[in-house]
C-alpha cells in the first residue's frame, strides 16, 4: 500500500526561499574598452537612426560615427547603451564606407513608429573617457 503525505505549504515556501536566495540575480558584464590613440577632447561622437518596417514590427538601426580631429577613427571600441537594454561593446569599421562607423540594430514591437530615442556612447581616449548622450 502506498502512502502519500502532504507537506505543509509553509515548509514548501521556506524551501523555495532558501533556493531562491542562493541563486544569483542577473548580472551586467563589465565592458572594458581599449584606449584609442586620440585625446578625449578631440574625439567626436555622432549618431543617426533609420527605421524600417511597419506597425508592431519595426527595425531600428542606429549608426554611430567616431572621429578624431574630424577624421574617421577606425577600430575604435565603444560602449553603446541603447534606449532600452544593457550596454554592449561595438567596434568601428576600419576600411571603406564603414571606416569609423559602428551599427546597432534592434527589432521594436510597438504600434506607432519609434520617435526620438536617446543612446549613450563611451569611447576611451588616450587621456580618459569621452561620454556622450545622443538623441536620434
Amino acid at each position: 500500500m502506498t502512502r502519500y503525505q502532504l507537506i505543509a505549504p509553509t515548509l514548501i515556501a521556506a524551501i523555495l526561499m532558501i533556493v531562491w536566495a542562493g541563486c544569483p540575480g542577473p548580472s551586467t558584464p563589465t565592458i572594458t574598452l581599449t584606449a584609442t590613440d586620440c585625446p578625449k577632447d578631440q574625439i567626436g561622437i555622432s549618431a543617426s537612426k533609420t527605421v524600417g518596417g511597419s506597425a508592431s514590427n519595426w527595425n531600428v538601426r542606429v549608426d554611430v560615427t567616431i572621429t578624431c580631429n574630424g577624421e574617421p577613427l577606425g577600430g575604435a571600441e565603444l560602449k553603446f547603451t541603447p534606449w532600452i537594454g544593457d550596454a554592449i561593446k561595438l567596434t568601428t569599421g576600419t576600411e571603406g564606407d564603414n571606416l569609423g562607423k559602428a551599427r546597432y540594430t534592434k527589432r521594436v514591437s510597438t504600434t506607432e513608429r519609434p520617435g526620438d530615442l536617446t543612446v549613450n556612447v563611451e569611447v576611451e581616449g588616450s587621456d580618459g573617457t569621452k561620454t556622450e548622450s545622443v538623441t536620434v
